[in-house]
């Protein structure tokens, strides 16, 4: 009996003392392992501390590199149309400079017109003149023409009527030679004319006064030169 309690005693402590290293162990392994949990927890913390501090200084990056490409957005933007507005500002003026220099060459041939047409009328006006001066010295010599033919036919007429007095006073020998020149002069206008028919011919005057009349009024008129018809139609 007391060989059994001396076997459950020692059977109790070598269980006791099992236990006692197994739970040494276990709180060893807790201990490990909180630590492990605790360096892990740590790390973890460490890492999401530094995480947010790089993502921290990212979005400042960020924030200040969408500054700065909005600053030179705007800078080129406002360049790009200072650019234009200079370009613009220089057709303009290129445009008002071509436009001066087509208005200039407009009023130029506006001129040149104006003085052609104003020398044009002068000389119009001067051929107008001319031609008044031409038409006033026609009519002049038109007009002394006349007077010069009338008178001619005056001092004819009275001619003609001293001889008709001077042919009665001696009327044998004037109707004598006149009917001998009555028939020379026919015979010359015989040979000039053509060959008229005998049987419409007309016999010779009696009187001298009208043979010569019909003769007067036979005879052709006198020519008048080219020019002078043409400038009397003028």
């Amino acid at each position: 009996k007391q060989w059994y309690q001396r076997r459950v005693r020692g059977k109790w402590a070598l269980l006791a003392a099992e236990r006692r290293r197994e739970r040494l162990g276990v709180e060893r392994a807790d201990t490990f392992y909180r630590r492990i949990l605790l360096r892990d927890a740590f790390f973890r913390l460490q890492h999401y501390v530094m995480t947010q501090k790089r993502k921290r200084k990212l979005c400042g990056q960020k924030e200040q590199f969408q500054l700065q490409m909005v600053v030179s957005r705007s800078f080129t933007q406002w360049r790009n149309l200072l650019r234009d507005r200079e370009k613009e500002r220089h057709q303009s003026e290129l445009a008002l400079w071509h436009w001066c220099v087509s208005l200039e060459h407009r009023v130029l041939r506006c001129w040149t017109a104006y003085t052609a047409q104003r020398r044009d009328k002068r000389a119009l006006y001067r051929e107008a003149l001319a031609d008044h001066r031409h038409h006033l010295l026609q009519t002049g010599v038109r007009a002394w023409i006349g007077h010069v033919t009338t008178a001619e036919e005056l001092r004819t007429k009275s001619a003609l009527d001293a001889a008709v007095q001077r042919t009665h006073r001696s009327h044998g020998v004037t109707l004598k030679w006149g009917r001998h020149w009555i028939s020379l002069v026919k015979r010359r206008r015989g040979r000039r004319a053509p060959p008229c028919n005998k049987e419409n011919k007309e016999p010779p005057p009696t009187d001298f006064y009208a043979s010569f009349k019909a003769l007067r009024e036979a005879r052709p008129k006198p020519k008048v030169p080219a020019f002078f018809v043409h400038q009397q139609h003028l």
